[in-house]
């Protein structure tokens, strides 16, 4: 399995974060990454989304083209304005009353 912690980060100030097509298992080690503000993650294997409690920064979330069968667990991301969760194969979703400040969810198909 191959995660976000395997790739040997030593700077977690950074507030973009590009991860597309890294062959990505697993989101282990993106709570490091507090200062975030877009991070994308798309075109992977990952297949629950976690770890994202502490990213109270993120405005803009690319998980598009992952295997998501589930959206859960993204209710504390308040600051979130994009959520791409596009291509993928999911069949609910749940808690995203927190998403106050949410414009734009893309669920393309």
């Amino acid at each position: 399995m191959k995660t976000i912690k395997d790739l040997n980060f030593e700077d977690f100030s950074m507030k973009e974060l590009d991860l597309y097509n890294r062959n990505l298992d697993s989101m282990e080690g993106i709570e490091n990454f507090t200062k975030l503000e877009r991070l994308n993650l798309s075109n992977n294997n990952i297949k629950q989304i976690k770890n994202l409690d502490k990213l109270i920064n993120l405005r803009e979330l690319y998980l598009a083209e992952n295997q998501f069968l589930k959206i859960s667990d993204i209710d504390k991301l308040s600051n979130l304005e994009l959520l791409d969760l596009s291509h993928n194969q999911i069949r609910k979703i749940e808690n995203l009353k927190g998403l106050v400040n949410l414009k734009n969810l893309q669920l393309i198909k």
